[in-house]
C-alpha cells in the first residue's frame, strides 16, 4: 500500500478549479479571501506541513485564477506530471459527471486520493473504481463532506448509548438522487449500516422520496428537494427524538480534509470501501425506480 513517507504532504487539487468545493479546500490548507471565517475558530487540527502546490484543470484559466487566489506555486499543463509536485490528489467533482474518469489516471499515477461527491454516476462505475483502486494498492476514499458535521457527531455518542437510530428522516437540496441525494443517503448507511430494501416514490420534477427499510424495522426516509436549503435531519432513537441542521461548513470540510491528510499520510482510507459501495446500490436502486436518467 501506498502512503507519504513525511508531513509535508503536498496536496494537487483537481477538476472543477472555478467551482465552490476547490476554493474550499485550497483555503483551508494555503488560505485565501475566506479564510478569516474561520481562523479563530475551534476545528479539527490537520497534521502540520499539509498544503495545496499544484492545481489542474481542463480549462487552464480557471486553473490559474485559483492558483493565484490560494498561493498555489504550480498549474499543471498535464496530468501526468502530477507526481513531480504533488503526493497526494483531491478531486473534486462538477455537474458534467467528468471528474469520476479521472481517477483512472491517479490510480495509474499510484498516488492517495479523495473523489469529492459523487464518486461516479452509477453503482457499476463506483465499484470499478474502489476495486481498482483496491488491486493497485492506492489508498482513496469518496464521502459527502457532510458526514463530518459538527453537529451529528456531537449527538453519535448519546445516539449510539441508546441503542442506535431507529427511525431517520434526512432532506437534501438540488432534487437530484445522485449528486445532491447522496448527501442524505450517505448519511442513512453511515449511521444505520448496509442491507436495507430501497423504495421510490415522488413527482420527480421537485421531489424524490427514498425509503430505506430494514428487516429489524429501522426506517429512513431520504428527502430529496429542490426547495430544501439545508440539510437536515430528524433523530429517532428508542428514548428520544431529536432534530439537526447540518450547516457548519468550515468544520465538516475541515474533518473531511483532515481525514484525507490522515489517509495519505498512513494509507488507511477513514471507513471500508464496501460502505461506498452500499451508498451507491442505495443510489441506484432509488434512480432507477425513479424512471430518471440524470445524475
Amino acid at each position: 500500500m501506498k502512503t507519504v513517507p513525511s508531513q509535508d504532504l503536498r496536496i494537487a487539487v483537481l477538476h472543477e478549479a472555478d467551482g465552490y468545493h476547490a476554493a474550499a479546500f485550497c483555503t483551508i490548507f494555503n488560505g485565501g479571501p475566506r479564510r478569516h471565517e474561520f481562523e479563530d475558530r475551534d476545528l479539527p487540527v490537520i497534521p502540520p506541513g499539509a498544503r495545496v502546490t499544484a492545481v489542474w484543470d481542463k480549462n487552464p484559466a480557471a486553473a490559474e485564477t485559483l492558483a493565484n487566489t490560494h498561493q498555489v506555486d504550480h498549474v499543471l499543463s498535464d496530468l501526468q506530471d502530477l507526481p513531480k509536485f504533488a503526493d497526494a490528489a483531491v478531486l473534486t467533482s462538477g455537474w458534467d459527471q467528468y471528474h469520476h474518469l479521472i481517477a483512472n489516471d491517479l490510480i495509474d499515477l499510484g498516488v492517495p486520493f479523495y473523489v469529492d461527491k459523487p464518486l461516479a454516476p452509477t453503482l457499476e462505475r463506483a465499484a470499478e473504481i474502489v476495486n481498482r483502486a483496491a488491486e493497485r494498492g492506492v489508498p482513496m476514499f469518496s464521502a459527502s463532506a457532510v458526514r463530518y458535521g459538527r453537529e451529528l457527531l456531537e449527538m453519535l455518542p448519546a445516539i449510539r448509548d441508546e441503542g442506535g437510530i431507529q427511525y431517520l428522516v434526512a432532506a437534501s437540496p438540488m432534487g437530484t438522487i445522485v449528486f445532491y441525494g447522496v448527501h442524505a443517503v450517505e448519511l442513512a448507511v453511515m449511521t444505520m449500516g448496509a442491507g436495507a430494501t430501497v423504495s421510490y416514490s415522488g413527482d420527480h420534477d421537485k421531489a424524490h422520496q427514498i425509503t430505506l427499510d430494514w428487516d429489524d424495522s429501522r426506517t429512513a426516509v431520504v428527502l430529496v428537494d429542490h426547495r430544501v436549503k439545508k440539510i437536515t435531519l430528524d433523530i429517532h432513537t428508542a428514548e428520544s427524538a431529536r432534530q439537526i441542521e447540518i450547516s457548519d461548513e468550515w468544520y465538516y470540510y475541515t474533518d473531511l480534509m483532515k481525514h484525507f491528510v490522515d489517509m495519505a499520510l498512513t494509507g488507511e482510507p477513514p471507513f471500508p470501501p464496501e460502505e461506498t459501495i452500499e451508498i451507491f446500490r442505495c443510489l441506484e436502486e432509488a434512480r432507477i425506480a425513479s424512471g430518471t436518467t440524470g445524475f
